[in-house]
């Protein structure tokens, strides 16, 4: 504990109270307070200054105390900083059809196909792919179509009449129906609709009486046959919808 030495004043006998002391006068009792503040002052000064933190560990007083903050976390991803933020990735659009055209298009469950043997009448017609993508033929029997394109059915067909029914047989292959395609969700009119070439997923809601007014406008959902997940498409005027394809209008939050 600091102690303070007496003050020594000329006129102490003058001042002082009745007992001697100089504790009953104002001046004296303000000289000493501003002598141990000056004091205590250059104390603190001399153990250096403390951070919040440090002065709760040297053992400051646990009530009032205020805790420096935890710095925000550092923004991740190349190109990333405090003020510029990494961008969202952009929501992917729906991958290019596979209709291109009747060469590249691959046949599947329900699907009509006309096949022409030319100049065998009786061979000819318009046949309908079953659930498990076969077509039955006259003479020939039942041939797996599934995922082939209409020049290897071509070729299949061409290659079973060759040498047991027909010398050299000419065959023309060429799709006159596609499945259909399926929209579910935010639609008015949910439901199984025909499929046209060269339809869009806005080509299909306009088919399903419009959006809702609970749709999200922006994204579809779009389930592929041949793909083992959805994906999610952006809506534009190019988004295609090919055959047989589940489409989700999602519902919006805001």
């Amino acid at each position: 504990m600091l102690r303070i030495p007496p003050t020594t004043d000329p006129t102490r006998g003058a001042q002082d109270g009745p007992n001697g002391s100089a504790s009953a006068n104002p001046a004296v009792r303000l000289s000493r307070r501003a002598a141990l503040g000056g004091i205590l002052a250059v104390a603190g000064c001399a153990s250096g200054p403390y951070t919040n933190g440090e002065y709760m560990r040297r053992g400051g007083p646990s009530s009032g105390a205020i805790a420096n903050p935890a710095p925000p976390a550092a923004p991740s991803g190349p190109g990333a900083s405090a003020t510029n933020p990494q961008p969202m990735p952009p929501l992917p659009s729906a991958p290019p059809s596979g209709l291109t055209g009747a060469l590249g298009y691959r046949l599947g469950p329900n699907d009509r196909v006309r096949i022409t043997v030319f100049g065998e009448d009786r061979l000819s017609g318009e046949f309908v792919l079953d659930g498990e993508g076969l077509v039955s033929l006259p003479l020939i029997g039942t041939i797996r179509a599934r995922n082939a394109t209409t020049d290897e059915l071509s070729q299949a067909v061409r290659d079973a009449l060759a040498g047991r029914f027909i010398l050299n047989p000419r065959v023309a292959v060429e799709v006159t129906s596609y499945r259909p395609f399926f929209i579910l969700g935010e639609v008015n009119e949910p439901g199984e609709y025909p499929f046209s070439s060269g339809l869009t997923v806005l080509g299909a809601v306009a088919l399903a009486k419009g959006f809702t007014v609970r749709a999200n406008e922006g994204v579809a959902e779009i389930s592929r046959v041949g793909s083992t997940r959805a994906f999610r498409a952006r809506i534009t005027p190019s988004t295609a919808v090919n055959p047989g394809d589940v489409i989700t209008i999602p519902q919006r939050w805001f």
